[in-house]
Order: structure tokens, then sequence, then C-alpha cells
């Protein structure tokens, strides 16, 4: 019997979007596309059809929210009054779909919405979502979260920049491997700067933690 590949999805949020090679790179490699509200015209510029879309569509021009349904997409609106972000709505229809990995683009930079910036950083650690693979990426910035669950691997990015930032305090028990300063099965606290700015010195290097959740943020420098 053959392994089947975890199901990949990519969540298009309506904040701010790098364009680039990576942008495409993401996609063609999804089996699963998710727009929240702006992130339709993120893809109509893209030239990709989402698998659905969700959100109340307060943020997108009309003009835009029209083509998309011209084009036949699949669209699911909710009501302004709700106790959800479209970012959130987004994530867990994808989920929904069947997504094991999840990638989220245009969701860090928001077009001076600081606080959708923040809060989509700290859906990462919904009790729901916290245990999933989900990451946030633009361009040469990723974000995750670390629990017990699994090493994270840091593969081929050496002379990286990767800040690691505890969320509960304390995360026990991080271990590094690869990095300038490794820790040795150590416990970092909440508020503290110590995990901030260290350097991937080895293509293998690799991050672990036995208890809470780790936030851990990689400024990639040897994109092409």
């Amino acid at each position: 019997m053959f392994n089947k590949s975890p199901k990949k999805a990519v969540v298009v949020l309506g904040g701010e979007l790098i364009g680039g090679c990576w942008v495409k790179d993401i996609l063609k490699s999804s089996d699963i596309i998710v727009a929240a509200d702006n992130g339709i015209s993120h893809c109509i510029k893209l030239g990709v059809e989402p698998d659905i879309s969700v959100g109340d569509f307060d943020s997108i021009l009309p003009k835009n929210l029209t083509a998309a349904k011209k084009l036949g997409w699949e669209i699911k609106q909710f009501p302004e009054d709700k106790d959800k972000t479209d970012g959130q709505l987004a994530v867990e229809e994808a989920l929904n779909l069947g997504a094991e990995t999840i990638t989220v683009i245009a969701g860090i930079r928001g077009d001076s919405r600081f606080d959708h910036g923040l809060g989509n950083i700290l859906l990462l650690t919904y009790k729901h979502l916290a245990y999933k693979d989900i990451r946030l990426i633009e361009k040469n910035i990723e974000i995750s979260l670390i629990t017990s669950a699994a090493p994270h691997p840091l593969n081929y990015l050496k002379n990286s920049i990767v800040s690691l930032i505890p969320l509960t305090d304390p995360v026990k028990g991080v271990k590094t491997k690869g990095l300038k300063y490794n820790l040795s099965t150590e416990d970092l606290n909440m508020g503290h700067t110590r995990g901030i700015s260290n350097i991937i010195l080895k293509d293998d290097a690799t991050i672990s933690v036995l208890g809470g959740l780790l936030l851990v943020i990689l400024e990639k420098t040897n994109l092409p």
C-alpha cells in the first residue's frame, strides 16, 4: 500500500502580498486554495481559482467580488457581525476540506491593520489549531509554532536569522542544534528576549521543545 502525501492547502488573505516566484511555487504545490475576503483580489491578479472563498467581503472592491462571481467561483459569505476574522474562517475551511498542512500568505503585512497581522500570528496558538502544521509565509519571512508534538527542522537555511518567542510561561526543555547560540533542554520564559535574533549555522539545524508553545520567526537570507 502506498502512503498518501499530506494534503497541502494555501490560504490567501487580503493583506499586502509581495509578488514573486515564491508565490507561484507555493500555489503550484498546493492541493487546496482558500481565499479570504480581499484574498480574492490576489487570486484574480495571480490568475488562480480558489476552491472556495469565504468572508464578509467588506474589504474587497465590489468590482473584484463581482468578477469572481461572474467567473463562477464558489463563495461562502458570512455576516459582518461575527466572532471570527475572515482569516480564521479560511483556515478552518481549509481544515474542513481535508488539509493537513496549511500555508497562509498575505497575512503578515496588512494595509495598516496591525491588529489583523498580530491576530493571524496568535491564531496559531488557538487550541484547535496549535497542533496543526500551519505557517504564515511572506517571501523571506516564515512564522510557525513549535509544540512537543515533533521536532522542527530548519533544513538548508544556513545564515538565516531565527527568533524563538515563548508564548506560554515557560516553554520547557527547548533544545536547538546547528544555531550560533544553542540551547540544551532549557526553559524560555514568556516576555524574555533571550531567543531573539539567533543565526542558523548548519544546513540540518533543528529545534524541539518538551512542553509549551514556542513561536519561530525565520528571516531567510538564502533566497534567489
